[in-house]
């Protein structure tokens, strides 16, 4: 006899199913915890790269402005003069250079030669200028010898007036064209010494110089490069007029002036700031923008106004070496230090 067992195989079914779903319902919490996990950190993650770039002024302390900069130096750019092509290059980036000393070469292969033609052109005209003014003595002496011999005894009583008067009249001649060939001579001397001297001058373009002391920023070029009048091979700083440009806002700005004296912070290996009094230098301030910087494009509200931010610079009394351009820094200025 047959049984039918479907009632219960269905009822397993069931609990089979129900059993499953319950395995099931054990990972779901963890997966909607995860996303919100990785949002938190992200936020904050945000929050503190924010807080870290952010620039700082301090409006804790009424009697300090504190503001952030970077230091920057003035930089002298040295030229070509002529075009030419790089022969060779003597300083690197970073090199201490003094005002004078040998930066580049360029190529002046072709100004020796013009050099050494205005220098044979000199000598033929210095060597004409020597045969005018011995034909100019020469005619000098017949002059002489002529005066001496019209004044003899015979030549009173012999030599006609006529004949005076011609040989007179020919010495003249030869003593003008002389003087005149020796001051050809003399001018033709003068032009090659200035020919000379002009392309003595050019010598100097192919020697690049430093103009001041300083460090090499940049150097722009290499041997073999062909460069153009104005091009600018190298820049210079002075490492002794450095300075920190810095910024502050618009509501700070009636509390600053010129002259003020300001104490400017290195960033040090931690960087935790001037709040560490790490190395510190003095200065005082030397520039203010007439005009903002990262202006809105309205300043009809409060909020806007407070945005905007004037350049000031400051001069660094004693620099030390330690402070190198495009360092970042901050400053303090103590608004009572010059009432006390």
């Amino acid at each position: 006899m047959s049984t039918d067992l479907s009632p219960a195989r269905g009822e397993a079914s069931k609990n089979d199913c129900q059993v499953a779903r319950k395995g099931k319902d054990k990972n779901p919490p963890a997966q909607k915890k995860a996303p919100t996990a990785m949002i938190m950190a992200v936020v904050a993650l945000s929050a503190l790269l924010l807080y870290a770039f952010m620039p700082r002024q301090s409006n804790d302390d009424p009697n300090k402005i504190t503001f952030s900069g970077r230091i920057e130096s003035p930089e002298t750019y040295v030229t070509a003069g002529v075009a030419s092509r790089v022969n060779s290059v003597l300083v690197q980036e970073g090199d201490h250079v003094r005002k004078g000393q040998l930066l580049l070469t360029l190529d002046a292969r072709a100004l020796k030669v013009k050099m050494q033609a205005t220098g044979s052109q000199e000598a033929l005209a210095r060597q004409a200028q020597g045969q005018a003014g011995q034909q100019v003595q020469s005619v000098q002496e017949d002059v002489q010898k002529a005066r001496k011999k019209s004044k003899g005894f015979f030549a009173k009583i012999f030599t006609s007036r006529k004949k005076k008067e011609e040989v007179k009249e020919k010495l003249t001649g030869q003593m003008k064209a002389a003087q005149i060939q020796a001051m050809q001579a003399k001018a033709a001397v003068i032009r090659a010494q200035a020919e000379k001297g002009e392309v003595s001058s050019k010598i100097s373009y192919f020697n690049i110089t430093s103009p001041i002391d300083g460090v090499i920023v940049t150097r722009s070029v290499d041997p073999g490069e062909a460069v153009a009048p104005g091009q600018i091979l190298f820049s210079v700083a002075d490492p002794n007029a450095i300075y920190m440009k810095g910024f502050i806002q618009e509501g700070k700005l009636s509390q600053v002036k010129l002259g003020q004296k300001a104490d400017i912070f290195l960033d040090d290996e931690s960087g935790k700031g001037p709040a560490d009094k790490g190395h510190t230098m003095s200065g005082h301030v030397t520039a203010i923008d007439d005009t903002a910087s990262f202006t809105p494009q309205n300043v009809y509200f409060k909020d806007d106004r407070v945005k905007q931010v004037y350049g000031i610079k400051l001069n660094i009394d004693e620099p030390d070496g330690r402070a190198k351009a495009g360092m970042p820094v901050e400053a303090q200025i103590l608004l009572n230090r010059d009432k006390n």
